[in-house]
């Protein structure tokens, strides 16, 4: 992982806290580091995870926000994270496309603009992966602007496919 892969450019929320599960009883190997997307662990669940590859998706995810802090949860003992949490349809993110040459030039760019798409997370390296299937009623990123010299995306998190996690994911404070 890489830290900053992804970064709030524009209207980020509060700063929030979540629990995370122990390294033991989570099967993660690493700590919840900053720059990468993050969604509670299942419906119900104390805990945030690192977002998958393809999400958050609309119905089944509960998209927190982007780490701001290294958490700290150990190998046998639970901890914390310090997250940017979205303000649906006001945040916008920022990351790598995932396949550069899309987006290489301003007429790719635009030609992505308005799309619906997810992160991509490959070995806890997340990108914006505009080779995603373009579905509102599923993806949560839209495609605003890139730049094609920095092979990047922004992104709004529309409030139609942001799940209930910043409204009613549990925080400690």
């Amino acid at each position: 992982m890489s830290a900053r892969d992804i970064t709030v450019v524009k209207s980020p929320g509060d700063i929030r806290t979540y629990q995370t599960d122990d390294r033991n009883t989570s099967g993660s190997a690493n700590a919840l580091e900053p720059g990468e997307p993050i969604q509670v662990l299942a419906v119900g669940s104390p805990y945030a995870i690192t977002l998958y590859d393809g999400g958050p998706i609309r119905g089944s995810d509960e998209f927190l926000g982007i780490v701001a802090k290294t958490s700290t949860e150990t190998a046998t003992a639970n901890g914390l994270v310090d997250y940017i949490s979205i303000i649906p349809g006001e945040t916008i993110l920022r990351g790598k496309a995932t396949t550069t040459s899309n987006i290489n030039t301003a007429a790719k760019i635009l030609a992505y603009q308005g799309n619906w798409i997810g992160f991509d997370n490959t070995a806890e390296v997340f990108t914006i992966d505009e080779d995603e299937t373009d579905d509102p009623n599923k993806l949560a990123l839209k495609v605003i602007t890139g730049d094609s010299i920095a092979f990047s995306l922004d992104v709004l998190v529309n409030a139609a496919n942001v799940e209930a996690g910043i409204w009613t994911g549990q925080t400690v404070d």
